[in-house]
């Protein structure tokens, strides 16, 4: 047979075949590019874009995820204040500037003690409902950082509002010691809780097949959790004061406490999606930190960030007399329930895309041990995969 330019198509077949022939006799060297799973070693970790894009698909597809944040916002905005007038007495009561003091030192004491009685003024005990651990009834960052770990967000929680479009709030005192201890202990209980059934919800939304556990159980750990996390940091604090000799390191225990808090920022999610103990979960999140301490580090940083502009920026924007408030409620439970759930996402891809790749790399490794031709292909393996 020709074809067109006197070209001999059956010469030229036939010297195919027998090429193809010549190269099936040839050894071929395989790669292990070639023979990685197509799930665990093409696929990559969920990053920290996704995961959000991830928490913000479940939440608009689900609308009804941030009624537990509004309704919680609608009766600190509406109900009642829990009030302690001696709080002021037993936050300022050191803070008194002594006689001959520099004029500096005077100044910076009477600000801190204006500042204080503002806080004391607008002091709202019902917002422990919001944060873990055991409720942070307290308006400033680190209540927006520990909302994000488990509780229901809160916007008012952290305004604490005096007055609303209906009118001055109803005030409610309380002056034992007794009871206000046992009523913040009893709020931060029941708002731990409220968390527990709210962040379980959300885990259904980003894995419906999710097994999550007894209900109580969880509660119960993220209780003992909470009271570790506030003994320890309050003993950190101490003990770092105690050292400090120099100016410079009188604010030696907040570094501490936040580095920990990094590598420690995961233990509700081990607890809530995995159905691990304290113990394992703390270990879990070190372990989970260590190895995306960069995806971690980053997903922490840019959830606050997100919270706290949006929060400073655009939610306090409305005042406290105003119906805009509403949808600065709306905004802010949102955000907040993206957030939560683009963490649950983060937690669990970036987990099992981890464990994938370290038990794809034990069996490379057993097979290479197992081979006596290639007695270094452990090493191999390991440079290979980092």
């Amino acid at each position: 047979m020709e074809a067109r330019g006197g070209v001999n198509l059956d010469g030229f077949s036939a010297n195919m075949w027998a090429c193809g022939s010549m190269l099936k006799q040839v050894p071929m060297v395989e790669s292990s590019f070639v023979n990685r799973s197509v799930t665990d070693w093409t696929t990559r970790p969920i990053s920290v874009f996704r995961a959000l894009a991830t928490g913000f698909d479940r939440v608009a597809g689900k609308p009804q995820l941030i009624l537990p944040s509004l309704l919680l916002d609608v009766f600190l905005w509406f109900g009642p204040h829990l009030t302690i007038p001696g709080l002021i007495e037993m936050l300022t009561g050191g803070l008194v500037a002594p006689i001959g003091a520099d004029p500096a030192l005077v100044e910076q004491a009477n600000l801190i003690q204006e500042t204080m009685g503002v806080f004391v003024e607008r002091f709202n005990l019902f917002s422990a409902f919001s944060t873990l651990p055991a409720g942070m009834p307290f308006n400033i960052l680190f209540s927006v950082f520990s909302s994000l770990l488990v509780g229901l967000p809160s916007l008012m929680a952290m305004r604490m509002p005096m007055t609303s479009p209906l009118g001055e709030a109803r005030i409610l005192s309380l002056s034992s010691t007794e009871l206000i201890f046992f009523t913040w202990l009893a709020i931060s209980i029941i708002g731990i809780g409220a968390g527990v059934f709210y962040t379980r919800w959300l885990i259904k939304q980003v894995e419906p097949g999710a097994e999550l556990g007894s209900v109580w159980v969880a509660w119960g750990r993220l209780l003992v959790l909470g009271f570790i996390g506030y003994v320890s940091g309050s003993l950190v604090l101490f003990l770092t004061g105690l050292v400090a000799s120099g100016e410079g390191l009188v604010y030696l225990g907040l570094p501490l406490l936040f580095v920990a808090g990094v590598y420690l920022a995961f233990a509700p999610h081990a607890i809530l999606r995995y159905r691990m103990g304290v113990w394992g979960a703390l270990k879990q999140s070190l372990w989970f930190v260590r190895w995306n301490f960069i995806g971690a580090f980053g997903y922490i940083v840019l959830a606050f960030i997100v919270l706290w502009v949006s929060t400073a920026q655009v939610w306090s924007l409305p005042n406290e007399e105003s119906w805009f408030n509403v949808l600065a409620i709306l905004g802010h439970a949102f955000v907040s329930a993206t957030i939560l759930a683009g963490s649950y996402a983060f937690f669990q891809g970036r987990r099992q895309w981890l464990l994938a790749r370290l038990d794809e790399l034990g069996k490379r490794m057993s097979q290479n041990k197992a081979d006596p031709t290639d007695p270094d292909g452990d090493v191999d393996a390991v440079n290979e995969n980092g």
